[in-house]
């Protein structure tokens, strides 16, 4: 995946009615192809921002509020898919905080 794609990647799977948390507030629950293209994407960035002292606005308005995404759809879900998605919520954070190198 090119740089080019992983940015396009990340933005389409975290912010919009199609992105992760859009699919989960529309009840369709966690789409486990979009996590994997996700963490792809993250991945292919990693080691190119580490050299870098900028970061695409696109990517980081990706990570801005996402954890409040989430929050607003555990009321739709069983206790048992919310412990998942709380789990998945802090995964992709965790994975947020080591793309941009903190």
């Amino acid at each position: 995946m090119s740089e080019e794609e992983a940015v396009s990647a990340i933005d389409e799977l975290l912010v919009g009615d199609q992105s992760i948390p859009g699919k989960l507030a529309m009840k369709k629950g966690i789409d486990e192809e979009a996590v994997a293209r996700l963490e792809s994407a993250i991945e292919t960035l990693m080691p190119i921002y580490k050299v870098r002292n900028d970061i695409p606005k696109k990517v980081a308005a990706a990570f801005l509020d996402l954890a409040a995404d989430f929050d607003r759809t555990m009321p739709l879900y069983s206790s048992e898919l919310q412990d998942r998605i709380e789990d998945l919520k802090l995964h992709i954070i965790s994975l947020g905080y080591d793309l941009f190198g903190s």
